[in-house]
């Protein structure tokens, strides 16, 4: 009886520790493929669906700074989309992957996922393990004029969060999260 309490404590502290290496190796790889930038005006689907979804409050979005007129005037924004690549390479499914990008203060002005504006619902990110896929994540930028929008598509920082069981995980791609979007 004595020893199979033994073997019983032996195999609980193994899989703990298993499952607290699990929780602490559980990382993923992000890296910025490409971006994408072209006026507000020139993407009408993209515009209509962000102005039904503001006018309704469905927007899933940040909303950064509230402009009145943001889709009325669409010629003096541009949009940033940036595809982001997600590797996990963990054996565990990683749910709910987020991206929050850093913003440059009276220039940005709403972010969002692509896939849940086009969608006209909110889409939650599911990377199962062993796999990648490909995220991409849009600003809406602010350019009074061409030489301001040529300056506001430069390198961005962005934080990544993923999830498991509501639990969140912000030590992506071995750098606390922290990934930079370039143009």
């Amino acid at each position: 009886m004595k020893a199979f309490a033994i073997f019983l404590i032996v195999l609980c502290l193994l899989a703990l520790g298993g499952s607290v290496y699990l929780l602490t190796a559980s990382n993923l790889g992000a890296s910025s493929v490409r971006c994408d930038v072209f006026w507000l005006d020139h993407d009408i689907e993209l515009r209509n669906h962000l102005l039904s979804q503001l006018e309704s409050g469905t927007f899933t979005g940040i909303c950064f700074q509230p402009e009145d007129d943001l889709l009325s005037s669409s010629e003096k924004y541009q949009v940033c989309l940036w595809t982001v690549r997600v590797d996990n390479h963990t054996m565990l499914p990683a749910r709910a992957v987020e991206f929050q990008v850093v913003p440059f203060n009276q220039f940005d002005i709403l972010q969002f996922d692509l896939d849940s504006v086009l969608s006209d619902t909110p889409v939650e990110h599911i990377i199962p393990a062993g796999t990648s896929a490909e995220i991409r994540i849009g600003m809406i930028v602010l350019a009074r004029d061409q030489q301001t929008a040529l300056g506001r598509t430069d390198n961005r920082n962005a934080t990544i969060t993923w999830y498991l069981d509501g639990f969140p995980f912000p030590g992506s791609n071995g750098k606390n999260g922290k990934l930079v979007l370039t143009p």
